[in-house]
């Protein structure tokens, strides 16, 4: 376990992290497990049951996320609880250790939660289609290097939600149960927390696996529709893989060209010239 001892905050905040392959066929499935991870537990058989629970421990904060790390996906789940000297409470801390157990260890899934979650899940890619903005970085992705990780949506697809089965999920989660886990916390541990969290099969460095998107000559797509703005994506394959030691250097490079209101792409381009609404 990675931990940064600290009393500098009010909270403590701890990270369960899992290493999945990133493959278009299960990507989707895991954006599906992820909202019925959050939706009920053994002890707390709904989301009304579970959000009481998580008020009553001083209103500790539970979130989930996928991110794309090369050919893998982090599976994340976050707490985040105030410290427990402040509570004055004995029971708390016990409190917060079986709502974390519960939210790890004991996920209640029904048909009804699956159907629930293809529902949520199919809303919010809709409407990520129809912002232009999502849309063009999807499909400029996909341009870049159709056959690689980087063309894989880690938000999930549209289209393979209905393909997706109750039992396929359920044995994914399975998978899941079943990968150790890399756990990192921000605070101060109280015994039975740091009891419980190092009783959790964990793995001490990820392996990282990935791979370059190839150098080719130039494609371009258009998708034309009706709206306000007109959104444009460009990529570039830079052949810097994120062990170089040119990988930071071309991220400072990118935040002064390129990223945020104070760089030169923005102050030159929108600011000064008006060329466009963002940049």
């Amino acid at each position: 376990m990675q931990q940064i001892q600290t009393e500098k905050f009010s909270d403590v905040s701890v990270l369960v992290r899992s290493l999945l392959p990133l493959e278009r066929r299960t990507i989707t499935a895991y954006n599906l497990l992820v909202f019925m991870l959050k939706s009920k537990t053994a002890d707390f058989d709904s989301k009304q049951k579970l959000s009481i629970a998580l008020n009553h421990a001083y209103g500790m904060k539970v979130s989930y996320g996928l991110t794309g790390y090369g050919r893998q996906v982090a599976l994340d789940i976050r707490f985040q609880y105030i410290r427990p000297e402040r509570v004055k409470d004995p029971d708390y801390i016990h409190e917060v250790v079986h709502m974390m157990d519960q939210i790890l260890h004991h996920a209640l899934f029904d048909q009804k939660s699956f159907e629930e979650a293809k529902y949520l899940l199919a809303s919010r890619l809709r409407r990520q289609n129809d912002d232009p903005d999502s849309l063009a970085l999807k499909m400029a992705f996909a341009l870049a290097a159709e056959d690689h990780d980087i063309a894989i949506p880690i938000q999930g697809a549209l289209e393979d939600i209905e393909a997706l089965s109750y039992e396929e999920v359920v044995a994914l989660y399975e998978s899941w149960r079943a990968l150790p886990r890399f756990v990192s916390c921000c605070g101060t541990l109280e015994p039975v927390m740091e009891a419980f969290l190092n009783a959790i099969p964990q793995f001490e460095k990820p392996s990282l696996r990935m791979a370059l998107i190839p150098r080719t000559s130039p494609s371009f797509q258009v998708l034309e529709k009706n709206i306000a703005q007109t959104s444009i994506v460009q990529v570039w394959a830079t052949s810097t893989p994120i062990d170089s030691s040119r990988y930071y250097p071309l991220l400072v490079l990118n935040s002064i060209l390129g990223q945020g209101p104070m760089s030169l792409l923005f102050e030159e381009v929108r600011e000064k010239n008006s060329l466009c609404y963002s940049i």
